[in-house]
């Protein structure tokens, strides 16, 4: 990721060149499944109660190339545990606030 956003390009259009300068011959096959823009981006939500003690965690997919935007793909992740850092649970349940605790992270182009 930190490689992808150094590259500088001179095109007009985005390209996915750099896979190939990071991943050299593991990239053979994966152009069909990269793209360089998309319309689709994913997001792990998580909310919790004020205590931490009540939590949910879901995946969701977004199409933006649709009006109004829709969710095509949703999951719900909360059997699968405590998501985040194991620090930021213990300042939940011990009543302090959180600043920036779950550091947002928005993903696009999915195929």
């Amino acid at each position: 990721i930190a490689r992808r956003s150094g590259v500088t390009t001179t095109s007009t259009t985005p390209s996915v060149g750099w896979v190939y300068e990071v991943l050299k011959d593991k990239a053979i096959g994966l152009g069909a499944l990269i793209c360089n823009q998309g319309a689709q981006y994913s997001a792990d939500i998580v909310s919790a109660s004020r205590t931490g003690r009540a939590y949910r965690h879901v995946r969701i997919v977004v199409d933006t190339a649709v009006t109004p935007v829709r969710i095509v793909y949703r999951r719900d992740l909360t059997d699968r545990g405590w998501p985040l850092e194991s620090q930021i649970l213990t300042q939940l349940t011990s009543g302090q606030s959180v600043q920036n605790g779950g550091a947002s992270r928005v993903s696009g182009g999915l195929r």
